[in-house]
């Protein structure tokens, strides 16, 4: 169209304020009043619902802003691989299907595990040791005694502690430069998915 969509709306905005005002100031009856609904009473239900969705709009604008702005991952290394990465992973290296150009794709790579239980937590261990990038979690729950003999990230000192807590303390003991990201996101589906563009 041309037209930035400031001024499409503006224009917009502009027609519907002179059209309530002929509904309003136009007596019964008038050609120009009949034409454009007779009662002003539709107009100012349409205004009324554009408001509250371009309120609502806006406040989920500022809320998704905060919570990008409240946990920003770490940026991932990228480029080539280094000395301790070559030493560390020198397996993958040397496997023709990974090379080296494959253990730099699982370093740039965000993973996220549903669940540091009995399935999540030796795949946070084997997914950090393979050298990803960036590991997420999302885990409401807390670390029991009867999780540990199943559940081999955790270890008896993690007992009450939130699982994402421990999961995340011992990624960064296998794999330091890990970078992790904290997604305790209580378990109601909008929290999860902020939690995952953060991720």
């Amino acid at each position: 169209m041309g037209v930035a969509r400031q001024a499409r709306l503006l224009m917009i905005g502009l027609l519907l304020t002179a059209v309530l005002m002929l509904q309003v100031a136009l007596p019964d009856g008038h050609p120009l009043r009949e034409a454009t609904g007779g009662e002003p009473g539709l107009w100012l239900l349409l205004l009324g619902l554009t408001a509250t969705g371009w309120a609502y709009w806006q406040i989920l604008r500022r809320i998704r802003a905060r919570a990008d702005a409240v946990q920003t991952p770490p940026p991932v290394r990228s480029g080539a691989l280094g000395d301790e990465e070559i030493s560390r992973y020198a397996r993958h290296i040397a496997l023709r299907e990974i090379g080296g150009a494959g253990q730099r794709r699982l370093r740039e790579a965000a993973v996220l595990v549903v669940g540091a239980g009995g399935l999540g937590a030796p795949a946070l261990l084997y997914l950090a040791a393979a050298g990803v990038g960036r590991l997420g979690v999302i885990d409401p729950e807390e670390v029991e005694t009867s999780n540990l003999q199943r559940q081999v990230i955790h270890r008896s000192e993690d007992i009450g502690r939130p699982k994402v807590q421990s999961a995340a303390d011992a990624v960064a003991a296998l794999n330091p430069p890990c970078a992790r990201a904290d997604l305790s996101a209580p378990p109601r589906t909008r929290h999860r998915r902020a939690a995952v563009r953060r991720l």
